[in-house]
């Protein structure tokens, strides 16, 4: 069996991408990843006091990791996080009821780690392995608009939230340089195909492949057909204009333009050579 290789980190706001570039990242024939993990949030050897992500890495059926319970506790034992990707990499998928997808994970060679929660804590996250990290980020109105008007959101409670993810990605680019990624949604969503090479040479993915969604639907089509998972039927952006959100009314309206202002600088310094 090949060493299993950590091709990277990708983190976001919630809501603001990380699926998405997921589900591309997923169609390269070397790759197969589950659902968040949430190792790097946690001290060595202490991850099974970390819920729910300690109960997300089990379990037999769905996009997880799948482990058996017994691969699952020699990540305790690990010597670094390093070693802890390795065990998670070899044992992926093992404890999946179906055989197309632990197949498929069984024999793909590189993981990366989705963990939208990172994005706020990143440079304690990026302190503990040394690996390339790529961010999905919506501006402030298209942010708005998911958590606000989709969501019904508290708007002192997002911009809180807002604003502690700027907070982290500034003080991250600043540290680790290179080795983070800014992606606009805009830009991953409308599938510029920049992007997708950006992605590609960001996390080394071997070969001329080119990350789409019809490569994801190729490698997966049997299985979405069948069950239903996954997937995305196209990229898509939904513009977002004044009149859009003011449908919520004219306080929200003043109240999402009054944070956007509030919101300029830290933007554009942590977006500055985003793509």
């Amino acid at each position: 069996m090949k060493k299993t290789t950590l091709c990277g980190i990708v983190t976001g706001m919630e809501h603001s991408g990380t699926t998405l570039l997921s589900q591309l990242l997923n169609a390269h024939p070397d790759v197969a990843a589950g659902v968040e993990s949430g190792i790097l949030l946690a001290n060595l050897h202490e991850f099974n006091s970390l819920k729910p992500y300690w109960d997300w890495l089990s379990g037999s059926a769905g996009w997880g990791w799948c482990l058996l319970e017994e691969h699952r506790d020699l990540l305790l034992d690990a010597e670094s996080y390093a070693d802890v990707f390795q065990i998670l990499g070899e044992h992926k998928g093992k404890n999946n009821k179906d055989l197309y997808l632990r197949a498929l994970f069984q024999s793909s060679h590189i993981i990366y780690d989705k963990t939208p929660a990172y994005v706020f804590h990143l440079t304690a996250v990026l302190s503990r392995i040394d690996v390339p990290c790529c961010i999905t980020m919506k501006s402030w109105p298209e942010t708005f608009n998911s958590y606000c008007i989709k969501r019904q959101w508290d708007t002192n409670k997002l911009a809180a939230r807002y604003e502690k993810m700027l907070d982290e990605v500034i003080l991250a680019k600043q540290r680790f340089g290179s080795r983070i990624l800014v992606i606009l949604y805009r830009s991953l969503a409308h599938g510029d195909p920049a992007v997708m090479r950006a992605v590609g040479r960001h996390f080394a993915l071997p070969g001329k492949f080119e990350l789409s969604l019809a490569s994801y639907n190729r490698r997966f089509g049997d299985f979405i057909v069948s069950k239903n998972s996954f997937v995305k039927s196209n990229l898509f952006y939904d513009e977002i204009d004044a009149s859009a959100v003011g449908m919520a009314g004219e306080y929200y309206l003043n109240r999402m333009r009054e944070y956007e202002s509030y919101f300029r600088e830290k933007f554009r310094q942590a977006t500055l050579g985003s793509i």
